[in-house]
């Protein structure tokens, strides 16, 4: 015989989850997940280029897709000053392909 204190209470039973479609998330909670997912990109960016030098630390959050604004206040250098390093740091980059292609 099950007396009142043995019997399971609402919160310890589980609802059975309702079967069908599952819903897509709205449009907000869509452009939040993309907002939270670039600012993480940004902070994985930051911890990835600590103790490198300024060049290595231009070029990786360069490719994690930071702007020349952010950069500098990493790096401590003006946004001007870290556009121009990457201008320069481009046209080496092509410079050595060609070179590399007239040597074959």
């Amino acid at each position: 015989m099950t007396t009142r204190a043995d019997a399971p209470t609402s919160a310890a039973v589980s609802m059975p989850k309702p079967r069908g479609k599952k819903t897509a998330p709205t449009s907000p909670e869509v452009a939040a997940l993309q907002d939270i997912g670039a600012k993480l990109d940004r902070v994985i960016a930051v911890l990835a280029a600590q103790d490198k030098d300024k060049d290595k630390q231009i070029d990786i959050l360069s490719a994690a897709g930071c702007d020349s604004k952010f950069i500098g206040v990493v790096v401590g250098m003006t946004a001007a000053s870290v556009r121009k390093f990457q201008s320069r740091r481009r046209g080496k980059s092509t410079e050595a392909v060609v070179e590399t292609s007239d040597d074959s």
